[in-house]
């Protein structure tokens, strides 16, 4: 992310008059959800992984060590 000061730079405002506050967020869009999921499991080339009516779906073949930790 932009460093909040810099986003002020130019803009003629006080950064010292600013108060602000930043917190972590992780979009739920499911696309987003997706890629993070992805990451997390790396799933094996023949596992699909989508989400379909906002439920998480795995489709093909897989190893049992890699189905038990995806549970």
């Amino acid at each position: 992310a932009a460093d909040p000061q810099a986003l002020l730079s130019g803009t003629g405002v006080d950064p010292a008059r600013v108060h602000s506050q930043w917190q972590f967020y992780q979009s739920l869009e499911p696309e987003f959800v997706l890629k993070r999921l992805t990451a997390s499991l790396v799933p094996p080339d023949s596992v699909r992984l989508s989400i379909v009516n906002d439920r998480i779906v795995a489709e093909g073949e897989a190893p049992d060590t890699w189905i038990d930790r995806a549970r």
